[in-house]
């Protein structure tokens, strides 16, 4: 099975719905799409979401001949969230679109500690890829950190997980986000992906149905069978 990810089609991916998200709310004058792309591209590159989103809520005009953020020091973001997510226990199958709590373990391999705060939390979350490695969902059901991960520290906790709605094989990608950021994975931190069947579910009415269909027809073949 193929577990290579496309990380830079995941990072524009998620960049370009940040930038439609704040676009759809602030509604910008002009060429829209021209103020999508500028804005995309320059989030691409580094630039502070926070400036696009100060642009945006004034109304000021597309900026013009915008610096680009300046060059990052070698490796000091992918230092900054550079970590491991793994399963810490069995997983083989789930039920379609039914609610989970996983065991998963996050480890902190930075020199930064990951705590949430107001304006930017820190969430647990995950993304659905097929048994190919396309993604299916991008964006999972966020768990907050329970506590501060702190640099070499592991931290095991219960991961709100909802399956897809159609069954299938697919892969769960661990990982973490820095809302308003980045994905960790943008940045240096090891997504990992756990193969995992999901299979059909039905309600429990549905169920109770089935079983008294089950039960009158027992019941009916055995009366015909003493007439």
């Amino acid at each position: 099975m193929d577990l290579n990810i496309d990380i830079d089609a995941l990072r524009r991916k998620h960049k370009t719905e940040l930038v439609e998200r704040a676009l759809s709310v602030y509604q910008p004058e002009g060429d829209t799409q021209q103020v999508k792309s500028f804005w995309l591209e320059r989030l691409l590159q580094g630039q502070d979401l926070r400036q696009m989103l100060d642009h945006l809520k004034a109304g000021e005009p597309l900026p013009e001949g915008l610096a680009p953020p300046a060059e990052k020091e070698q490796g000091g973001e992918e230092e900054r969230y550079a970590g491991t997510a793994v399963m810490r226990q069995r997983l083989e199958m789930l039920r379609a679109g039914m609610p989970e709590k996983l065991r998963v373990a996050i480890t902190n391999r930075s020199a930064t500690t990951w705590e949430n705060t107001e304006a930017t939390p820190i969430n647990a979350c995950y993304h659905w890829l097929d048994e190919h490695g396309e993604v299916v969902q991008f964006d999972g059901v966020r768990t907050p950190l329970p506590e501060p991960i702190a640099p070499s520290v592991s931290l095991e906790f219960e991961l709100n997980v909802i399956p897809p709605s159609q069954p299938g094989r697919y892969q769960l990608q661990l990982t973490l986000v820095h809302e308003g950021v980045c994905w960790f994975e943008e940045q240096g931190f090891t997504a990992t992906a756990h193969p995992v069947d999901i299979e059909w579910c039905l309600p429990a009415s549905t169920t109770r149905v089935l079983e008294e269909f089950a039960y009158g027809r027992d019941v009916w073949a055995q009366q015909e069978a003493a007439a």
